[in-house]
């Protein structure tokens, strides 16, 4: 299947793709959210307007020619072609297979933040939550050994947990 389509918005959410496809665009915000993929599925951005009969269509309304994904969010990508797509405010969270997308022609991702952040700590110890803070406060206090709160007991150590059991 092609689909040639000058439009503002395109969304594909929630699509079955059973068979190969080409989304041919202009001037698009494309959403795949949730998009299943069986087959080869790629979305181009179209430079030039379509044409019937040798004419250029009619695209009123429609001024900046650029295509844009919106989501990827749930799509497996190994079966996803992007051409001359920006990418900039595309959501990538839950795309499986991401590694196998193939970019071809001209694609922007957005650019990384700079400048001095403003409340982020260095990262510590794999910790997390409440509990992970008391139990580096702990350790800290204690030195490097560690052991548990007050709150919770003693350190019994395993042998005596054995001994307990019984």
């Amino acid at each position: 299947m092609t689909l040639e389509a000058a439009a503002a918005t395109v969304r594909c959410r929630r699509t079955r793709w059973a068979s190969t496809a080409a989304l041919r665009l202009r001037h698009a915000t494309v959403d795949l959210g949730d998009a299943v993929l069986e087959h080869p599925v790629s979305v181009c951005g179209h430079a030039t307007p379509f044409t019937e009969d040798g004419r250029p269509l009619a695209e009123p309304g429609l001024t900046d020619p650029r295509v844009r994904a919106a989501s990827l969010r749930g799509v497996d990508a190994a079966h996803l072609v992007l051409t001359d797509v920006d990418l900039t405010d595309c959501l990538f969270a839950g795309t499986v297979h991401l590694d196998q997308l193939r970019l071809d022609g001209l694609y922007r991702f957005a650019t990384t933040p700079t400048g001095p952040r403003r409340g982020r700590r260095p990262p510590g110890p794999p910790l997390a939550g409440r509990a992970a803070v008391g139990l580096r406060a702990g350790r800290l206090s204690r030195g490097a050994g560690g052991g548990r709160s007050s709150r919770c007991g003693p350190y019994t150590g395993s042998s005596d947990r054995a001994a307990a059991r019984r």
